[in-house]
């Protein structure tokens, strides 16, 4: 799978810079301001959304997100926050991270077995280096005031 350093909010820090791909997809503009705010509503009303929560969001309204990209933590090159997604999917869901107060955070593993999936690479206990990629699962939160 290909990398891609998203920019994203992680505990009130910086994790890096986004890289795109021009990529075509067809998706009505309207659509396109519908799933971003579909996104940031459901952040904002449940709070530890993850990625599983994001995709069903894009599959009610039939976006394609399906792809070879896979979100990577910027300091720890091996470290997956999230992946098979294709630019398109990169793209809106940087810009809901960018105009909306929503930040992600470290998740316990459990959230995502009862969403019902996952990345099939072994976990990581921490974010630190590791030799092999390992999955850092992460949430979108509610940024704290």
């Amino acid at each position: 799978m290909d990398r891609i350093y998203a920019e994203n909010k992680m505990n009130q820090e910086k994790i890096g810079g986004v890289q795109h791909m021009n990529e075509t997809h067809v998706l009505s503009e309207n659509n396109y301001v519908s799933i971003k705010k579909a996104i940031a509503a459901k952040v904002m009303t449940d709070d530890h959304v993850s990625f599983i929560e994001v995709q069903r969001i894009f599959d009610e309204y039939d976006f394609d997100y399906r792809g070879n990209r896979i979100i990577c933590h910027p300091n720890y090159t091996n470290l997956v926050l999230w992946g098979g997604w294709n630019d398109a999917a990169l793209k809106l869901m940087t810009e809901v991270l960018q105009e909306y107060p929503i930040n992600m955070t470290t998740a316990n593993i459990m959230i995502y077995l009862i969403d019902g999936g996952g990345l099939e690479i072994p976990i990581a206990k921490k974010a630190r280096s590791y030799q092999k990629e390992r999955w850092y699962p992460v949430v979108l939160r509610p940024e704290q005031v």
